[in-house]
């Protein structure tokens, strides 16, 4: 599987941007790069996952001084951890747990020729869960009563199943973590910033596991897209959460979700 720069560029500018607002960026990835390069929906699948990897280091590198803390706090031991760290375990672990399973069976599914000459399937797919991301990100801005909440091991647990979940094309990472959160209690200020940097371990193992397991060519292009996608999300992570309280991100959410079930819906028909 290769790509030009073109792609790669675009493609990871993409996924730089849609990792962090409550979008899809599997699923933005996967229907731009059908949309626009005439991919398979395998090969797009797989290069959303590669590119994960360099907005996992973007967070990284954003987050650094409160991820030296976290760890400082896991070294001293389980006893005084603090509660973002507590937090961040287990969510991490239960991630994991979900996740896992979830991303072994799209790859069966899209490997074993499920999806093969089935773009418009599967747009439909990412169109539909891109719509029902936007009205639970409604459903928590209508429902929530925000102040700033202390994380804890349930609170991890819970939000480590939404996580994983979001291996699913057209579930938003973001969006179902910040969501649950704010319905939670969480204020959306904490909830942005944690669910940012819980996405760190999950996001990096994504473009690790792409990279190793699946039949990505790397290349110099692959590298190209992979940069692009660091770069991008670097600069739009302090975009975000800067303006996190001026934006109805369920309406864009749900915007794009229903183009995206229309075109498919129509190319379907016709």
């Amino acid at each position: 599987m290769t790509v030009n720069i073109l792609e790669a560029v675009i493609l990871g500018t993409i996924q730089g941007i849609s990792e962090w607002l409550p979008l899809s960026s599997e699923g933005l990835v996967t229907a731009s790069g059908i949309i626009l390069f005439d991919n398979t929906a395998s090969h797009s699948f797989s290069m959303s996952l590669v590119m994960h990897f360099g907005s996992g280091i973007a967070a990284l590198v954003y987050f650094r001084k409160d991820i030296k803390l976290i760890l400082r706090d896991f070294l001293i031991g389980p006893k005084i951890q603090s509660k973002e760290a507590t937090f961040l375990l287990y969510s991490t672990l239960t991630s994991g747990i979900i996740a896992i399973p979830l991303m072994l069976i799209m790859e069966n599914l899209v490997t074993s020729g499920f999806f093969q000459n089935t773009s418009e399937f599967s747009m439909l797919i990412i169109g539909i869960s891109m719509i029902g991301t936007g009205c639970v990100l409604r459903y928590s801005n209508k429902s929530s009563n925000s102040f700033h909440r202390d994380p804890s091991m349930r609170e991890g647990i819970t939000t480590g199943i939404a996580q994983g979940l979001s291996v699913i094309p057209g579930i938003s990472r973001s969006g179902i973590t910040i969501s649950t959160m704010v319905i939670r209690g969480f204020d959306h200020n904490q909830a942005l910033k944690l669910s940012f940097i819980m996405c760190i371990p999950v996001t990096i193992a994504s473009g690790v596991y792409a990279l190793i397991f699946q039949s990505v060519y790397i290349d110099s292009y692959t590298y190209i897209a992979i940069t692009t996608s660091f770069i991008s999300s670097l600069f739009f992570i302090k975009i975000l959460l800067l303006i996190v309280n001026r934006f109805k991100f369920w309406v864009f959410a749900v915007s794009i979700g229903l183009i995206i079930f229309l075109s498919s819906l129509t190319e379907l028909i016709i």
